[in-house]
């Protein structure tokens, strides 16, 4: 599946607030690396800030 940067940037926006994330958008964030898994809870990594800002 492929989301538009927008919807991109609220994936990571929704995850470093706590929102429940689709598994599917969650999966691609953890794959590019945007997200790590801490102890079952998502968390959103420098690379995935820096994505974030570059949009």
């Amino acid at each position: 599946m492929q989301w538009g940067p927008a919807e991109q940037q609220a994936i990571i926006m929704d995850v470093a607030n706590g929102h429940a994330v689709d598994q599917a958008k969650l999966d691609w964030a953890v794959r590019l690396g945007y997200v790590i898994m801490n102890d079952e809870e998502p968390e959103v990594t420098d690379e995935g800030w820096d994505f974030f800002h570059a949009g």
